[in-house]
């Protein structure tokens, strides 16, 4: 299923993000110990709402998406924004503490995003992945209020 990121953008616009959305970054800037020496690395990162509860502990974030709709709309958020694809990340070997993809990770080609994301994150950083995937997408409620 293709996704029209410029309409999704535009859809972000009219939703605040969740109490799910938000504890899950709480947990992981809590259980990583992130801070102002840190690296956030949000790969599909949209509208910038976990890039905005990783700037309030301080980190620095990078938020790469392909659209420029949500670069608008993240840009808000405090984070670096830069245009790319997980598959190909923009940044150098061994630099994120945390490589962070928040259901973003079924839009793109998997092994390649995940090989990227292990490749720029430093040993001793994690990579943390919620997703789902693309059968259960199509079957879900999601496609149905989403389909773009």
């Amino acid at each position: 299923m293709k996704v029209d990121l410029e309409r999704l953008a535009e859809g972000y616009s009219h939703r605040q993000p969740s109490k799910a959305l938000l504890a899950r970054a709480a947990r992981a800037i809590s259980e990583l110990q992130l801070g102002p020496a840190s690296l956030v690395v949000d790969v599909g990162g949209g509208p910038g709402a976990h890039a905005a509860a990783f700037r309030a502990s301080g980190a620095r974030v990078s938020v790469v998406d392909p659209s420029p709709g949500m670069w608008e709309r993240a840009g808000t958020s405090g984070a670096w924004v830069t245009g790319g694809r997980g598959e190909s990340l923009p940044l150098r070997d061994d630099v994120a503490d945390l490589v962070w993809f928040h259901l973003s990770l079924h839009h793109m080609k998997w092994i390649d995003a995940v090989t990227e994301a292990v490749r720029v994150c430093r040993p001793g950083g994690e990579v943390r992945i919620w997703t789902m995937g693309a059968a259960h997408f199509e079957r879900s409620l999601m496609a149905q209020w989403f389909p773009s």
